[in-house]
């Protein structure tokens, strides 16, 4: 989705919504990694949104980048929630960051 088409305000809300819900939980080796940050989007707007990413910078105890984890979504209709889950699959991370949400 290129944001100038629907405006800042839904670049606002969705980085909201991120900041607001985002989480570091145990996963259980999903994805190779014990763990992964997980939140929801939802979608406020009337239009769908393809391909959608959030993304997020991972921090070790110093405060150096030691990585980044993304999430996708392909498709998500109005008025919709994406439960995203994004894998942790770096050692020694003790922080992370939202870096970017595209659409």
């Amino acid at each position: 989705m290129d944001l100038t088409i629907y405006g800042a305000e839904l670049w606002d809300i969705a980085n909201e919504q991120v900041i607001n819900t985002a989480k570091c939980t145990k996963t259980h080796g999903w994805f190779g990694g014990p763990l992964a940050i997980e939140g929801k989007i939802t979608n406020n707007s009337s239009e769908t949104i393809h391909n959608g990413h959030v993304e997020f910078g991972l921090f070790d105890r110093r405060g150096r980048k030691i990585g980044k984890t993304t999430a996708s979504c392909e498709f998500l209709a109005p008025r919709e929630t994406w439960r995203y889950k994004a894998p942790i699959i770096v050692n020694g991370c003790a922080t992370f960051k939202l870096s970017g949400l595209h659409w």
